[in-house]
């Protein structure tokens, strides 16, 4: 048993070995060409593992170039992801693709399962303007939030094989995956999973015959399309569709308009209460982790309060941005343009930093007033709360 174990241990160093030195050389690579070759035999290695459905030689080789802060880290990575979202075998090639969907709302944001008539004429509208004839379009039948997604390398390709197994109505039960119900938010994202099988790359992909002015109105009738076929399943709820894109791009992409989105959806969600954005005063202020509580890595957060005129020193609500300290300026000033487009009648960027604090009953975290005072948010006086459901932020 002890010979057994020894050999696993040494037949992954020499794995993850060979997967290092293919990422040395495709970093080291100086033209197309000679990326071609490495690109061939390295793609070979990192599927190897992933049709199998493991992940752990990949990680192992990934942490041992993190730790030698290696630029082949990147290229390791990149080649990991797409080959985790990707697949080749006898039948063709499969791909997993994500629909993003910003989402605010007073109540509740909807997940989980939604209707049938969604999600087949979603995953129609998705062939007509991103696949072929040829292809194959199945949709999973449940609404992801962002805590539903896979992890793991070896996951996102489970998600990819499960999505790609043929069904008779091109809905997959992906329920499984809904294991946790998102935290109660009054912005988030959620996200729609399809797998695309094709017998080649060719057919997988719509013609690239379009010019770019026609190939964005494609891009806009579709999200537009999409939005309108699931206001019945977002009832009470504003949305706005994103393009779809592989599922490590999508997430990437969701992750960075949300912060857009988040902050104009505070000024909407806000003015829901009967004022318009000249009435509010907007706080942001940096948050960090202080003295022993930090670890290498650690991020801060841009918190972004709101206040009415007629009530300035209270926190009506609020929503947190994350940031790496070196950043920290250059994100405070832009949520500061973003805010300024929303018409916020007052923005006041606080220059001290504050201690990352959340309230001990409740879990949601405290903010900054324009008088940089760190309070809880509170509803406005008069107003009928009942109307609004809880939010953490």
């Amino acid at each position: 048993m002890a010979n057994n174990f020894s050999s696993d241990i040494t037949d992954m160093d020499e794995a993850a070995s060979e997967l290092i030195r293919y990422a040395r050389l495709a970093t080291e690579a100086t033209s197309r060409f000679e990326d071609g070759v490495v690109d061939t035999g390295f793609e070979s290695a990192v599927r190897a593992p992933l049709d199998k459905g493991e992940d752990a030689v990949i990680e192992t080789a990934l942490n041992r170039l993190k730790e030698e802060e290696s630029p082949a880290y990147e290229e390791l990575l990149s080649m990991a992801e797409d080959c985790a979202q990707t697949r080749v075998d006898a039948k063709g090639v499969h791909l997993l693709v994500l629909i993003p969907i910003m989402c605010w709302s007073r109540y509740l944001i909807p997940h989980g399962k939604i209707s049938n008539e969604a999600l087949k004429a979603t995953a129609e509208l998705f062939q007509k303007g991103w696949a072929t004839e040829k292809a194959t379009v199945q949709i999973g039948d449940c609404l992801l939030s962002a805590d539903h997604l896979p992890e793991g390398l070896a996951d996102v390709r489970h998600l990819l094989d499960r999505l790609t197994k043929k069904t008779k109505t091109g809905i997959v039960d992906i329920a499984k995956v809904v294991t946790t119900t998102p935290p109660p938010d009054f912005a988030d994202v959620r996200y729609l999973a399809l797998g695309v099988s094709a017998p080649d790359t060719a057919s997988l992909f719509h013609p690239l015959n379009q010019s770019y002015e026609e190939r964005a109105h494609t891009v806009m009738v579709f999200c537009l399309g999409v939005r309108e076929i699931l206001q019945n399943d977002f009832i009470g709820t504003m949305i706005d569709v994103q393009p779809p894109a592989s599922f490590f791009s999508g997430w990437r992409q969701a992750d960075a308009t949300m912060r857009i989105f988040a902050v104009r959806s505070l000024v909407d969600y806000v003015c829901c209460m009967g004022y318009s954005p000249a009435d509010l005063i907007a706080t942001t202020a940096v948050f960090t982790k202080m003295g022993g509580e930090t670890h290498e890595g650690d991020g801060d957060e841009i918190r972004v309060s709101i206040s009415v005129k007629d009530q300035p020193s209270k926190v009506v609500a609020g929503v947190v941005a994350p940031s790496m300290p070196e950043d920290n300026d250059n994100n405070q000033t832009f949520i500061g343009a973003v805010l300024d487009n929303c018409r916020v009648g007052r923005i006041i960027p606080l220059t001290q930093t504050f201690p990352m604090e959340w309230c001990e009953e409740c879990g949601a975290p405290l903010y900054a007033n324009p008088e940089g005072y760190v309070c809880h948010i509170e509803p406005p006086a008069g107003l009928d709360e009942s109307k609004f459901a809880p939010t953490l932020n």
